[in-house]
């Protein structure tokens, strides 16, 4: 299937931002250096915030859930609504949350260093705030002698950790304001820490995910106004992945079933469900449940010159077997019925 994907622009307005960084090697405890002041908010601000959220929306796969009801081992949720109640400033609230952080990384013996970036902006008429572990990457440059030499930049093709929460949400008492990313392929260990550190206890209701699936998958296709039969296809590809999954007893990866749903475009899909997580907050991690993504399953039936065709869902209540054997359609739309009137 070939499908055009089309970024939704939205206006984002920087509140605050800061970076520190968390010196650590494997195998050894970390060290903190923090920033005093918050950064500048200027167009590099903006284009490193920029490039943090496409590659989030983008190309990550991401988890649910709220703050831990156990703020005593879970307190970033407390700093947090200090700030937000204007009892520390920003930075003080920064300061907080990495000396949490540190207490989660130390002892974890694989877990690396790098900069953690913390920043609240507004995005669509809500707060956000986001944390992000950035680092390094070894690189090639030019210098102004026009000489080869090495270089070191930000590594922003690659997301280690990063945690988003919907702060108008959770201020709502909304469900599932708090998304983080999850590594491909499943969760590394040591990455554990990044999730106890944000305190986030993950949501995942199969049922409830198979549900949100099936909608998003029947958005997705009415973003690109599919044909009847590419619609088919489209419906076909996720409910045979699903199927797969569930005989294999193995949990849903939206990365797999965005590529399973269009080769050439690989991420078109998990991009949707990205930028469109307020709607569609799914994760990865999930079981299929056969009752609900049948629904997408099509039958075409033809009897000579007959031919109806209707999803799974729509049977035995919009198409109904009697016991004589005849079919029953109810809830026709007036004009299809006025079609009928005309043709007899």
């Amino acid at each position: 299937m070939i499908s055009i994907y089309k970024q939704r622009r939205a206006e984002v307005e920087i509140h605050n931002a800061i970076v520190h960084l968390v010196k650590k090697e494997r195998h050894q405890n970390p060290d903190l250096r923090l920033r005093e002041e918050p950064l500048p908010v200027d167009d590099k601000l903006s284009e490193l915030i920029t490039s943090l959220r496409k590659l989030y929306n983008e190309k990550t796969a991401r988890g649910y859930g709220v703050f831990h009801q156990d703020t005593i081992n879970y307190p970033l949720s407390t700093s947090l609504n200090g700030h937000l109640n204007n009892e520390v400033d920003f930075v003080e609230f920064s300061h907080n949350a990495m000396r949490t952080l540190v207490a989660k990384v130390t002892g974890v013996q694989l877990a690396t260093g790098g900069y953690i970036l913390l920043a609240s902006y507004n995005e669509n008429n809500a707060d956000f705030l986001i944390v992000a572990s950035i680092k390094h990457r070894p690189g090639l440059a030019f210098d102004q002698n026009l000489n080869l030499t090495g270089s070191v930049h930000i590594d922003l093709e690659h997301l280690h950790e990063m945690a988003r929460v919907n702060v108008t949400s959770w201020l709502n008492n909304g469900e599932r304001y708090l998304s983080f990313a999850k590594r491909r392929g499943g969760d590394d260990g040591f990455s554990d820490y990044f999730r106890e550190f944000i305190g986030c206890e993950e949501f995942c209701n199969s049922t409830e995910m198979n549900k949100i699936t099936l909608r998003a998958v029947k958005a997705f296709g009415d973003q690109r106004n599919l044909d009847a039969e590419t619609r088919r296809q489209l419906h076909a590809a996720v409910f045979n992945y699903f199927d797969e999954k569930r005989l294999a007893k193995e949990t849903v990866s939206l990365a797999a079933l965005s590529h399973r749903i269009d080769d050439e475009q690989p991420e078109a899909f998990l991009t949707f469900i990205n930028e469109n997580a307020e709607e569609y907050p799914l994760g990865d991690g999930f079981d299929p449940v056969k009752n609900i993504y049948k629904g997408l399953k099509t039958f075409v039936i033809k009897d000579g010159s007959v031919k109806i065709q209707f999803n799974q869902e729509d049977f035995g209540t919009r198409v109904i077997l009697n016991a004589d054997q005849s079919l029953l359609i109810r809830e026709l739309n007036p004009d299809f019925i006025r079609q009928l009137v005309d043709f007899q």
